[in-house]
C-alpha cells in the first residue's frame, strides 16, 4: 500500500494539478496517521524532533 502511495502522490507532484496535489498529499497524511495510531505512536512526539529545524541540517525547510 505505501508503495502505491508513495507512486501516486510522485506522480501527481510531477504532473498534477493543485488539487490533485492536495487531494494525494491528504491520503498519504491520513495513511501515516493510521499507522501511527495503530502502532501507539505519538504524531505530535514524533513531530518535535523537527520543531528547531531538521535534525541534522537545523534548516528549515530542510537542505539536506
Amino acid at each position: 500500500m505505501e508503495h502505491q502511495l508513495s507512486v501516486i502522490l510522485a506522480q501527481a507532484v510531477r504532473k498534477g494539478t493543485h488539487e490533485q496535489q492536495v487531494h494525494e498529499f491528504g491520503d498519504v497524511i491520513a495513511w501515516v496517521a493510521t499507522l501511527a495510531n495503530q502502532q501507539g505512536v505519538d504524531l505530535d512526539e514524533a513531530i518535535a524532533r523537527f520543531a528547531d529545524g531538521c535534525p541534522k541540517c537545523g534548516a528549515v525547510p530542510c537542505r539536506c
